[in-house]
């Protein structure tokens, strides 16, 4: 059996869905962009040019929703497997934008650097998880135009895994293209076996901004996969109770799907959900509370009541360090998450409330996704799992390490960590030079010197920089 959690019942999800689209069909939504309007007219929603509020009627929202494919493939490069959006398989993902990086020898925060973020995709290349990877943040030395476009020609050069793209404008969308054919890959095939998705930000609450809808219009043409990102934050850009929150952000998706499903009935959407809540307290905005593990579950029981697959941020951290309170946090927003059922978690490596990457926080993580891979297997009842001949082998008061059922199974029971430690207390050690995080440095180093790049020749990167550059 594979365990799960809901935070919603069946009349609270009936309830969501009825309130989202009353929301849209009486208050609509804002789209700030030309050819979107007029292809929300076409479609049959009632749009006002001036004011560029869009209303949305109840019947096409239902019939976007029958065009909705319940799953979404994102390939691998050279033989490595992808991913299968929508199947009951739980993927883990780095992700995020931040401009600092918490330095892994001096322990301060810097700017990002070029460099890092190579080490950022080697790094995420030899561990498994994580199962899909982006550039997990800006270094300085690229103009902020370009960060995109560098990040891409860093992964790939550097990683073989499905990847997840940051695309603003439709000039930096031919340039992806173009690099994507450079680097051996037609748009036949690409439209075939996509191997990346592009993340698709939406503003809160309900604004299309001209970025968002252009993207959305041009990637549902080209049937690249899209995580459709709604980010509602409770008490700030969406009313405060998580009912609200979910309506906000459930209503600003359905919106962007009759988009996406207008321009092209193929096209390939995922239901992103970075739903989070404004901190009354600190006035910042937490990624961290158990509101947020909440939320996101919350949004993946819709996602699954649409036939939608499902993304959100997850492996998330208010804490600036490597300390327990991360522990406390990457772990409850993943679990949380995961138990709820959501597709794909994103922004392993990330601390600060977004702020910053670690490597260290990737290897910490790559450990916690490790154990919520445990947890999701489940508890296998079967003949195999259940042997009473193994009892009547060791008899009354004996002991089991040395038995072949032991042997044959413990590998597969049993999960065992690289880097937690359980080892016995031993007087005169000291602990603190044998902590996680030191044992976390040691492993990003051991396992950078594992990497093997993808064969991009020389003139291919070239080209790929004569692209990024033109």
């Amino acid at each position: 059996m594979i365990p799960g959690t809901k935070v919603l019942d069946n009349s609270g999800i009936q309830k969501i869905d009825r309130a989202s689209r009353e929301l849209l069909s009486g208050i609509g939504i804002k789209v700030a962009h030309e050819e979107a309007l007029d292809i929300f007219n076409g479609a049959g929603a009632n749009v006002d040019l001036k004011s560029q509020i869009v209303k949305i009627p109840d019947n096409l929202i239902e019939e976007t929703i029958r065009k909705c494919q319940p799953t979404v493939r994102i390939y691998g490069r050279e033989g490595v497997e992808g991913v299968v959006l929508g199947s009951p398989t739980t993927y883990f993902s780095t992700g995020g934008f931040p401009n600092f990086i918490l330095d892994m020898e001096t322990g301060k925060f810097r700017e990002v650097s070029n460099q890092d973020i190579i080490d950022w995709f080697k790094l995420s290349d030899v561990l498994t998880p994580p199962d899909l990877v982006d550039m997990g943040a800006a270094p300085a030395e690229i103009p902020a135009e370009l960060h995109g476009l560098n990040g891409y020609k860093l992964g790939l050069m550097n990683t073989k895994k499905p990847m997840n793209i940051y695309i603003d404008n439709k000039a930096v969308l031919k340039k992806t293209l173009a690099m994507t054919e450079a680097a051996g890959i037609s748009m036949a095939s690409l439209k075939e076996r996509p191997i990346f998705s592009v993340l698709v930000t939406l503003t809160s609450p309900l604004v299309f901004r001209d970025d968002a809808a252009e993207m959305i219009i041009e990637l549902s043409r080209l049937q690249i996969p899209m995580l459709i990102d709604s980010g509602p934050m409770a008490g700030a850009t969406a009313p405060v109770t998580l009912a609200s929150t979910l309506v906000t952000g459930n209503a600003e998706h359905l919106a962007s799907f009759v988009l996406a499903k207008s321009v092209n009935p193929d096209a390939r959407v995922v239901y992103m959900s970075f739903a989070r809540i404004f901190d009354m307290k600190s006035g910042t905005v937490s990624q961290g509370g158990p509101e947020y593990g909440m939320l996101r579950a919350g949004a993946s029981q819709m996602a699954r009541f649409y036939g939608i697959p499902s993304a959100g941020g997850g492996i998330l951290t208010d804490s600036k360090l490597l300390d327990a309170q991360l522990g406390m946090e990457k772990m409850g927003t993943a679990l949380l998450a995961s138990l709820g059922g959501t597709n794909i978690l994103i922004m392993m490596g990330l601390i600060a409330s977004l702020n910053a990457i670690s490597l260290e926080a990737l290897m910490l993580d790559h450990e916690v996704v490790k154990y919520i891979k445990r947890v999701l297997q489940g508890i296998q009842v079967d003949d195999n799992t259940i042997d009473l001949s193994v009892f009547k082998e060791a008899g009354i008061g004996g002991e089991f390490i040395s038995s072949d059922f032991t042997a044959e199974h413990f590998r597969k029971e049993l999960w065992i960590p690289d880097l937690l430690n359980r080892a016995n207390v031993e007087l005169g050690v000291d602990f603190e030079k044998e902590s996680l995080r030191a044992r976390a440095k040691e492993a990003v180093k051991a396992a950078l010197e594992k990497h093997v790049p993808p064969q991009l020749p020389e003139d291919i990167i070239s080209k790929l920089d004569e692209i990024i550059y033109s």
